[in-house]
């Protein structure tokens, strides 16, 4: 299996510079034509974003958010139970939210 494609192959690609196909990507200052040029590119080389690699960048904490029928279901407790004490070993947060409901709780598990 090989590498997942880079930013920088995508700005290959698209025959333009990594800064111009970062901003294309991620929609802060790049004309249409420019963004147009980069996704096409990003679509036919199989780029993806990394979320994890764009939240480290950026100072941010990881997410991780789980939406359940059912919050009191024993086995979704004890699944997000286990979850949420691996993500406390880890940079990251993670918020629970029964799927049929407007409210959202959070909690932190943050290392």
């Amino acid at each position: 299996m090989g590498t997942k494609p880079t930013l920088h192959e995508v700005a290959a690609a698209a025959g333009v510079s990594l800064a111009s196909a970062s901003r294309a990507l991620t929609g802060r200052s790049a004309s249409p034509e420019m963004v147009r040029k980069v996704r096409t590119a990003a679509k036919r080389i199989g780029y993806l974003p990394d979320a994890t690699a764009r939240s480290l960048r950026l100072g941010g904490r990881p997410q991780v958010v789980f939406a359940v029928d059912d919050i009191g279901n024993p086995n979704y407790v004890q699944m997000l139970r286990a979850i949420e004490e691996e993500l406390g070993r880890r940079p990251a947060s993670a918020s629970r939210r029964p799927a049929a409901a407007p409210t959202r709780r959070s909690s932190s598990c943050a290392c």
